[in-house]
């Protein structure tokens, strides 16, 4: 709960809440007592001429809160900005936020959304690279504020509650513009999809503004604001240090570093073009799709796709011997931002 209160007077009373979904009642009166229920507790005797500015201020308020869809108490109880990170809080904020945002009809349904998923190219301008060297903990320090966790929800047809499946996703521009893979956000049978910032913003995906299923990149449009936008890295060479930030099983904003192992051209059975791969030795795992691989400079020389597993032995001992981890190259998400 963000805020909660009881105003009383000689002449009534007024109670206000401010929950996750954003409501508020108020019943005018005159002289008044306050007192505020917060992380720390206010109490102030005020007259109506004060009660005035309060009513003005906690509407305001709500209505940036409304607006950018955020949920301030979730974000205190699991800030990333702590040791340690809640991931059972943290995700079930995502998967509530998202719910809360469909049931106020304020998100777009997966099938408004998919409506748009043929739509080869956007016009975006792009940052431009970066060129100082930063630490690995200076990347994460900041740059985890331009990664997203991406959530698309469904009914669970055994418990009937709501579920997420997650993923990952960065931010191109200032005004929402997030890089994805395609894989991410194809998700016909699901019921709407959002996304959550680092400090437990919850906002709504609006529109799939270009994607490419081969290159399995979607670029989308969240409904959030003010954050650092990544660059596209000019070029990447094989043994280029790389990190990678994630949600990988579920655990939000984790840091992996490696090299560029390779790049490849992956054909499949009648694909006669192939597609272009960058592997990478950098961990990562399911729900890191969409994440970024960016370099010592913090410009993204990739984005995270898929694994693939090198197998031997025989049918009666098959066993894996080192795994592929086979990511998007820069160039591909260049592609989708000019016409």
């Amino acid at each position: 709960m963000l805020m909660t209160g009881i105003i009383t007077s000689q002449r009534g009373s007024m109670a206000f809440k401010l929950s996750r979904y954003n409501y508020i009642r108020l019943i005018e009166l005159d002289n008044i007592h306050c007192i505020l229920h917060s992380p720390q507790t206010m109490t102030a005797h005020v007259n109506s001429f004060i009660l005035k500015r309060l009513l003005v201020v906690v509407l305001i308020l709500t209505a940036s809160v409304r607006f950018h869809c955020t949920y301030a108490d979730t974000a205190k109880s699991f800030s990333t900005n702590d040791a340690y990170v809640d991931c059972e809080a943290f995700n079930k904020s995502l998967t509530d936020g998202i719910v809360a945002l469909y049931e106020a009809k304020r998100t777009s349904s997966m099938t408004e959304l998919l409506a748009d998923i043929s739509t080869a190219h956007c016009s975006i301008t792009l940052t431009e690279p970066l060129k100082e060297t930063l630490s690995p903990a200076g990347l994460f320090a900041r740059f985890k504020k331009s990664v997203v966790m991406i959530g698309s929800i469904y009914k669970c047809p055994k418990c009937h509650d709501w579920h997420s499946n997650t993923s990952t996703g960065f931010l191109i521009t200032k005004t929402g513009v997030v890089v994805t893979a395609y894989h991410a956000v194809y998700n016909p049978d699901h019921t709407a999809m959002g996304a959550i910032t680092s400090d437990g913003r919850t906002c709504a995906v609006n529109k799939i503004l270009a994607a490419d299923k081969d290159a399995d990149v979607a670029i989308i449009q969240i409904d959030v604001t003010g954050l650092e936008p990544m660059a596209l890295a000019a070029g990447t060479a094989v043994g280029d240090r790389v990190f990678v930030i994630s949600h990988p099983g579920k655990r939000p904003f984790t840091l992996s570093s490696g090299i560029v192992s390779g790049f490849f051209l992956i054909k499949e059975a009648n694909d006669k073009h192939g597609r272009q791969r960058m592997t990478i030795s950098a961990d990562y795992g399911v729900g890191s799709s969409g994440g970024p691989v960016i370099d010592e400079c913090g410009n993204v020389a990739g984005m995270v796709a898929t694994t693939q597993p090198v197998m031997a032995g025989c049918d009666s001992n098959h066993y894996a011997q080192m795994i592929f981890k086979d990511c998007i190259p820069a160039k591909s998400i260049r592609v989708l931002t000019t016409k």
